[in-house]
């Protein structure tokens, strides 16, 4: 048991806290979150295949999008994800 900090590729998330996570298969999906230097949260979410090291924005149609927030849990069941909760900031 023990810590790396591999080298990954392509388009890498922004620096945020608060995200959601999950691991579907050999991908992770990092969701929402926010960047309080910046004073924004996103509604973004990437995909890092983690045998390629690989990230990709992924592209979720204007009616699937969630509104910005943090602090929320991300679940994947099937082809779907679900984000639970969360807030946004003030």
């Amino acid at each position: 048991m023990f810590w790396v900090h591999p080298e990954t590729m392509g388009s890498k998330p922004p620096a945020m806290q608060g995200h959601g996570a999950v691991k579907h298969g050999v991908n992770l999906y990092l969701a929402g979150g926010c960047d309080y230097r910046a004073e924004t949260c996103y509604n973004d979410t990437y995909l890092l295949n983690t045998e390629t090291l690989f990230w990709t924005k992924v592209d979720i149609p204007d009616d699937k999008v969630f509104a910005a927030r943090e602090e929320f849990s991300l679940n994947a069941k099937g082809a779907f994800l679900y984000a639970f909760g969360g807030c946004q900031m003030l």
